[in-house]
């Protein structure tokens, strides 16, 4: 939220997973986690284009919700928001897995399960920030 706040503009464009990741001082009771509904109508207020994705739920699905950061990687490749494609994806992130690791598939289902959510733009919907 504070990186939104400080570079965000009516041109931008945000993937958001909702779960959420809860700060020490909010486990601990001296402060309150803010809920989803006001962090999505802040963020909507200051970009273009909200995406959700239930990535750790997706990664988990996928073998392990240590994986959420590829699918969020998947979903932001299918969206089609960076000169990258699919394959450059591929190679740096399933390309770097030790070879004991490779067979597994981790990495690569959860950055395909990220992917199509991105391509078909089901990540939950995208919702439209509120710029004129």
């Amino acid at each position: 939220m504070r990186a939104s706040r400080k570079y965000s503009n009516k041109k931008t464009t945000v993937l958001v997973n909702p779960a959420p990741v809860i700060p020490m001082l909010v486990a601990q009771g001296f402060q309150e986690y803010p809920q989803i509904e006001a962090i999505l109508s802040e963020l909507e207020s200051l970009n273009d284009k909200v995406h959700l994705l239930e990535a750790t739920k997706l990664a988990t699905e996928a073998g392990d919700a240590m994986a959420m950061n590829v699918v969020m990687l998947g979903a932001l490749c299918g969206l089609h928001l960076l000169p990258f494609t699919r394959e450059h994806f591929l190679d740096a992130i399933v390309g770097k897995v030790p070879g004991k690791y490779r067979e597994l598939n981790l990495n690569q289902r959860a950055f395909e399960e990220g992917y199509e959510r991105g391509r078909s733009q089901t990540v939950a919907g995208c919702r439209e920030g509120g710029h004129d």
